[in-house]
């Protein structure tokens, strides 16, 4: 399974209401000085800090933190392709979320829903196992979804709420 960029960008585009015109515009804009890889990612926080600055960090830290989960979005959950590397992003991701119910601050960002985009095909692909295992992807992954304006057209992801396993 390939992790398409760019449905994850679309996404944030019409979570922020981005004019048609502008989010083409993006789609197609290459950056001599930025490596292509980044792009996705500066570009989502580029979005937050137009069109819903709060969504970037109240302050300095949760900015930071904001900064480095997009980054880590782009550069680890997007190659999550196989099984291999798609296990670790979801224990990394699982494990920051143990304590917590956001990914970079107590409250949503757009680490949040880039995260949530990228990794969509892969949680819905989870089996009830799978799901609880990563327990806290989960209770965050289910939390975001239920946002309609999060989840948009993409299908809700079915999740027990009693364990299954032991």
């Amino acid at each position: 399974m390939v992790i398409d960029v760019k449905q994850s960008l679309s996404s944030l585009y019409r979570y922020f209401n981005v004019p048609k015109e502008f989010s083409a515009q993006l789609s197609s804009m290459k950056l001599p000085h930025l490596n292509s890889e980044n792009l996705p990612g500066w570009t989502a926080l580029a979005l937050s800090r137009k069109y819903a600055k709060k969504l970037a960090g109240h302050n300095v830290e949760d900015a930071a933190f904001v900064r480095q989960w997009v980054e880590y979005a782009v550069t680890q959950g997007v190659h999550a392709d196989d099984s291999t590397s798609s296990s670790q992003v979801l224990k990394e991701v699982n494990k920051a979320l143990a304590d917590q119910s956001y990914i970079a601050a107590n409250y949503l960002t757009v680490a949040d829903l880039f995260l949530f985009y990228v990794l969509h095909p892969i949680v819905a692909s989870m089996t009830f196992y799978e799901k609880e295992k990563y327990i806290n992807l989960s209770r965050w992954f289910d939390h975001l979804q239920l946002e309609p304006n999060i989840r948009q057209t993409r299908p809700l992801v079915t999740f027990s709420r009693t364990l299954l396993y032991s």
